[in-house]
Formats: C-alpha cells, structure tokens, sequence
C-alpha cells in the first residue's frame, strides 16, 4: 500500500509535516482513481488525520467537529494557532466500529 501525502520533506502542506517514522495515526483513507490499486490519499486531507498520543487519548488535528464533541476531553491550539480536538480513544474507537466511517 502507497500512502499519499501532500507536500514533501522540503515544503509543508497546510501547516501539516510529513509523516515520520514512529509517529501513530488514525487515518481515514481512499482508493485512488488514477493510480495503481495500491495508492491511497488521505480522505478529507488533513482534516481526516488523528494523531494518537497515547493509550487514552487521540488528537483529531485541524477543524473540530461538533459530531465528536461527545467524546472530547480539550481543544487546544498548535504552536501554529490550529485548533485541535483532543479525544478519548476508546470513545472514537467505539463510535468508529459502530458508525463505519466519520464525515
């Protein structure tokens, strides 16, 4: 499976770095339709990226989303001024496994 990424390791896309190794994400992904089967793109950019910061806790990266405000602990600002939607992990994890896929 190919990942792709916007940007490279010389130009950020949205405020939003490469991924390195040993970082963990939540990613929602799609099939892309020009490339070979293997290829996927993160679905919603960057806005369909969760950061897991450990075992309890889960970060959805840029645009809170109302849906999920059941289960958030905290919003927070990135150092550059995004807003972040902290999440209890088990809670997203529950509600992913029930309802499929989020927006």
């Amino acid at each position: 499976m190919n990942l792709l990424q916007a940007g490279t390791s010389n130009i950020v896309f949205n405020d939003f770095p490469q991924f390195s190794k040993g970082d963990r994400y939540i990613l929602f992904l799609q099939k892309t339709t020009e490339t070979p089967n293997t290829d996927y793109f993160i679905k919603g950019a960057i806005s369909g990226v969760y950061r897991v910061d450990d075992e309890n806790t889960i970060t959805k990266i840029v645009l809170p989303d109302e849906t999920l405000e059941d289960i958030e602990l905290a919003q927070i600002q990135s150092d550059s001024e995004i807003e972040q939607q902290v999440l209890d992990k088990k809670l997203f994890e529950d509600l992913v496994e029930k309802e499929g896929e989020l927006n």
